[in-house]
């Protein structure tokens, strides 16, 4: 199984948005970038919890789904 997307909700609002895995985060995972076949679930849960944990304002909690 392999992620193309994440979503983000702002944490005051229930309004969500699907955002696709960019060249940047293909990078810091430390493989190929390829968004037609998604990125692997390890590699896209990391990004993930990386997201969550390193934002300043904590305005957005990111997730997969699938």
């Amino acid at each position: 199984m392999r992620f193309q997307t994440f979503t983000r909700r702002r944490i005051n609002d229930d309004r969500t948005e699907s955002l696709p895995f960019q060249q940047e985060h293909y990078r810091k995972a430390g493989i190929p970038y390829s968004p037609f076949s998604g990125m692997p679930v390890l590699e896209a849960y990391e990004i993930v919890n990386d997201l969550n944990r390193n934002r300043a304002e904590h305005q957005f909690v990111y997730y997969l789904a699938g």
